[in-house]
């Protein structure tokens, strides 16, 4: 009896060993398993951060290749309007410079300093209308680019609407009214280049009116991020 007794107990008690061993194998089962699964987490974020760095890399460099290709293309352009304009590409591209070093993105640079070639405009004033368009964009809320496209635009037009969405109070009519008397002509009978050096004066004598906004207006946060867009420009161009 006493045998059975022993061997009872001694039953008992390699169970209970056992069964704690078990649960302790269990419980270190668990731990690495939360652990391993946090791991996981930890991998998968880490890809997506990954993967997502590599896209946006992609996305710049497409952009840097698109901008790069554009600028490329309009230099060939520069080439071909400098001899047959008899103006020379090398002062068409010194005119596009001047322009760019007033904030404005070089292929738009580019374009503007065409069409003052290709309408046998002073080109020395290119870069004075790029510096009103500095100014022009702070009252009109683009970007120096934006504005100084619409200028070059509305130069070729003689569209007001253009003109006002720049941010120029005055009519085209007054400037080619101003430009005639001072040449001696009316205004019904100036020629196309005529008219667009009116409204390249009608510009210049509004940026009198606007001078120095912009280098104010840059020191607030808004005006900045306008400029974002030319700054990014320039770093895919470097």
């Amino acid at each position: 009896m006493a045998e059975d007794i022993q061997v009872v107990a001694t039953l008992r008690a390699v169970d209970q060993g056992f069964t704690k061993a078990f649960q302790n194998a269990s419980a270190s089962a668990q731990s690495l398993q939360g652990q391993v699964h946090g791991v996981n987490k930890s991998l998968v974020a880490a890809g997506a951060v990954i993967g997502g760095a590599g896209f946006a890399m992609y996305k710049f460099g497409k952009a840097s290749f698109d901008v790069a290709s554009r600028v490329s293309e309009l230099n060939v352009a520069i080439g071909a309007i400098g001899k047959s304009t008899g103006i020379g590409a090398r002062n068409i591209r010194d005119a596009a410079n001047a322009i760019r070093n007033n904030g404005i993105e070089m292929a738009a640079a580019q374009q503007m300093a065409i069409e003052f070639a290709q309408g046998n405009i002073n080109m020395a004033q290119a870069s004075d209308v790029a510096r009103v368009a500095q100014d022009l964009a702070v009252i009109s809320q683009k970007n120096s680019t934006d504005t100084a496209m619409i200028l070059t635009r509305a130069i070729k037009t003689g569209n007001s609407m253009l003109l006002k969405s720049a941010g120029v109070s005055r009519q085209a009519s007054e400037g080619y009214a101003d430009y005639a008397r001072e040449i001696g002509k009316t205004a019904n009978t100036l020629n196309a280049m005529e008219r667009q050096q009116a409204i390249v004066n009608l510009i210049l004598d509004e940026g009198k009116k606007v001078a120095g906004v912009y280098e104010a207006a840059m020191q607030e946060p808004g005006k900045v991020l306008r400029s974002f867009p030319r700054l990014l420009n320039d770093m895919q161009l470097a």
